[in-house]
């Protein structure tokens, strides 16, 4: 099944997995350990849904990213980590996967690959709302699916179909890895105060529903109603 195959027959499949990327590497092809953490769990839960198609999004990084860290020739955040599928899963695993970097993502739905968690949700509503999917299986590190669940939500609720589609989270607990050429994880700290900032953020910008994410955030519930499973170390050996 090629990607062109997969975009005609969407409706075919039963469920999406949605993850995204969280950081590269400063070279051309590897992924960071967030990334990694994250493709690994999607490609998991993929292999043990038969009809499931998973989708990934994540624009940073690549030759052309936004934030000005690409280098010549280097790949994007989503196509390292399907990469990163292909040389670890199965091919019955890796031919279900798509990415927003994909030209033709671009040539149906006329967007851009994705370089924030907003644009991630744009994204992948977008192929939601295609493919008529009934549900959709979100793979995040555990400090992002708050911000993750809570832009998903709010870009269904604007085209209509938030009652539509069932969602559970399966949140990923990975190794921080501070990185001295980015401020907001050159340590823990820093981390953690840049998430509290971007909460702050997706709340001005009116990118999550507001009285609900209040709720979820001071409550420090985080969602975990929408849990298929507790934050969870990626299991490598596991294929």
């Amino acid at each position: 099944m090629g990607k062109r195959s997969l975009y005609g027959k969407l409706q075919d499949f039963g469920s999406l997995t949605y993850t995204v990327g969280d950081g590269s590497a400063q070279d051309k092809v590897t992924v960071n350990d967030l990334s990694r953490g994250n493709a690994h769990r999607a490609a998991q839960l993929v292999q043990i849904n038969h009809d499931a198609l998973l989708f990934i999004a994540g624009g940073n990084c690549g030759e052309k990213g936004k934030r000005g860290d690409g280098i010549h020739g280097s790949l994007q955040e989503a196509q390292r980590m399907k990469h990163y599928i292909a040389d670890h899963f199965p091919a019955s695993v890796s031919e279900r996967v798509l990415t927003d970097c994909d030209a033709e993502f671009y040539d149906r739905y006329k967007l851009d690959p994705s370089y924030n968690t907003i644009e991630n949700a744009r994204n992948t509503v977008a192929l939601l709302q295609d493919g008529q999917f009934p549900r959709t299986n979100i793979v995040a590190e555990q400090f992002h699916m708050l911000r993750v669940i809570a832009t998903l939500r709010k870009a269904l609720e604007k085209i209509g179909l938030l009652s539509s589609i069932d969602i559970a989270a399966y949140p990923v607990m990975s190794v921080f890895e501070p990185h001295p050429c980015y401020p907001h994880i050159s340590s823990e700290r820093q981390f953690h105060r840049w998430n509290r900032l971007a909460n702050m953020h997706h709340l001005a910008l009116g990118a999550v529903r507001r009285c609900e994410f209040l709720y979820e955030l001071l409550s420090g519930n985080h969602y975990k109603h929408l849990y298929a499973q507790p934050p969870a170390k990626v299991n490598y050996s596991e294929q």
